[in-house]
């Protein structure tokens, strides 16, 4: 028996309407493991709308909005960043009055959107522990910095997951030290951040910038003290 799928097509204006708040339907998505599955999938769920409103989805929707209205508005009146089409195309979704429609090109950024305001949030708060707002230009090899932990966050590629750990250095440096789903050593590293706080790295230190945030990229070893 072949079964029938339904496919959710645009309409000819090339929108496509929501029955929820798409950023909260977003937010359902990413608290999920499967990463395949699209947002409208999800939005067309009965389950979907009993989940949002029972929870706290549409307040936190709201202020993934709000956060990314400042962003843009700040940025493009004090000339942090260029304009692209990305955050054209975002300032388009967040500032349409019906908020439950998105044009079918919007629709991967918003799913994206939670993940993306989790690492902005994360990088705000590395911006008042270390300092970031200083380039600087001198790479360091083959050094062993001691580091202290400060958070992590999530970079998904499909069905790739990144692990992005900060750190922070002795002379308020940020560190980022990645690693991929397929390392085998994740679970052990993972039970030793919640015991330990302070790190040795070992390896290349790569100077690193993104929008006025200045950072090391570390590639090499971690070292656990004795």
């Amino acid at each position: 028996m072949q079964e029938e799928l339904e496919l959710i097509l645009p309409g000819e204006d090339g929108f496509i309407e929501f029955n929820n708040d798409p950023i909260a339907v977003a937010i359902v998505r990413s608290e999920g493991k499967d990463f395949h599955i699209d947002l409208k999938d999800i939005d067309n769920d009965p389950r979907t709308e009993k989940i949002i409103i029972t929870g706290e989805y549409l307040e936190r929707a709201e202020n993934i909005r709000k956060f990314y209205k400042q962003k843009l508005f700040l940025g493009t009146f004090k000339n942090r960043f260029k304009r692209t089409l990305f955050r054209e195309h975002l300032q388009k979704a967040l500032e349409r009055k019906n908020k439950h429609k998105l044009h079918f090109t919007e629709v991967g950024m918003i799913a994206k959107l939670p993940e993306f305001y989790i690492q902005d949030i994360v990088k705000n708060e590395i911006r008042e522990m270390c300092k970031t707002n200083t380039p600087f230009s001198m790479t360091l090899y083959n050094k062993t910095l001691k580091v202290e932990y400060i958070r992590s966050t999530i970079t998904r590629f499909g069905g790739e997951v990144r692990y992005n750990h900060w750190f922070k250095t002795d002379d308020n440096k940020a560190v980022q030290f990645t690693l991929e789903y397929r390392n085998p050593l994740i679970d052990l590293f993972d039970y030793y951040l919640k015991k330990n706080k302070i790190f040795y790295l070992k390896g290349d230190f790569f100077c690193s910038e993104d929008e006025d945030f200045y950072y090391y990229t570390h590639s090499g070893q971690i070292a656990i003290p004795n």
